[in-house]
């Protein structure tokens, strides 16, 4: 059963460690995403 366990784990980390990188990612991108439209709202309230 030990062994079994352990097979699975095996078999499920590189995609954890994928899904997380991916999330990661995500987030990273979103949070870059909102400051450059922010970014851009702001030169834009100075236009007007």
């Amino acid at each position: 059963m030990k062994n079994y366990n352990f097979k699975v784990k095996n078999l499920a980390n590189p995609i954890f460690k994928f899904l997380n990188s991916r999330v990661f990612f995500h987030a990273y991108f979103y949070s870059v995403f909102i400051n450059i439209n922010s970014y851009i709202f702001s030169i834009l309230s100075l236009d007007f």
